[in-house]
């Protein structure tokens, strides 16, 4: 579940609180293992939770995740890592559109068009026609389980690989603020065999997308 299901800053947060107060909007589940090994999600839920207990949870998480400089971050990554999870989301929807780009494009049909838009909306066509030079090779595949499961799937890889070129002060705070859906075992990419995980390009131009697409 990417979207936190926990109270969770549906306006964004302030740098201060995504630095310090990480206990008001860490997802339970991924902060645990941090807290303490073996810790169970629904005991870390009452830690972080618990106003007599978050802000020795959030020194913690702090210490165990280190503390960068937040003005070292390009401006697009500010916007971005005090986003909220459900623009995240979004963001990932947009995101593999373009990575689909030119499947995007061939839909010229009324009905395809009115199809693609009521399931994944206007502004993932858009973002796909718009940026469509950004699509990789891989994107010119049909994909094997549908057009829309794949974009879903590949958005939030192409999210996961924007986390992972944050510093690591920042990567470690985003892996606690959002989660990838499911994306298979080998969390392969529609058309071709390269995996996102194993190809440093790849994951880079991944990375860009999420970047040109933020709101």
């Amino acid at each position: 579940m990417s979207a936190a299901s926990e109270p969770s800053d549906a306006a964004g947060l302030s740098m201060a609180a995504y630095c310090d107060e990480i206990a008001r909007w860490a997802l339970p589940e991924a902060a645990a293992p941090l807290i303490a090994a073996g810790l169970q999600a629904a005991t870390a839920r009452r830690l972080l939770r618990a106003p007599r207990l978050s802000g020795r949870a959030s020194a913690l998480l702090a210490a165990r995740l280190g503390r960068g400089e937040p003005d070292t971050l390009a401006e697009a990554d500010r916007r971005l890592v005090l986003a909220s999870p459900r623009t995240l989301d979004r963001v990932a929807v947009l995101a593999g559109a373009v990575w689909h780009a030119p499947r995007v494009r061939a839909l010229v049909l009324a009905q395809d068009v009115e199809t693609f838009v009521a399931a994944l909306g206007e502004d993932a066509r858009d973002a796909a026609l718009r940026h469509a030079a950004l699509a990789p090779a891989a994107g010119n595949a049909t994909p094997a389980d549908g057009l829309e499961a794949a974009i879903r799937r590949d958005g939030a890889a192409c999210l996961s690989a924007w986390i992972d070129s944050l510093p690591g002060w920042a990567s470690g705070r985003m892996r606690l603020r959002w989660t990838a859906p499911d994306m298979g075992a080998d969390g392969r990419l529609d058309g071709g065999p390269d995996r996102l995980a194993d190809d440093p390009a790849l994951r880079a131009r991944a990375a860009g997308i999420v970047r040109a697409v933020q709101p």
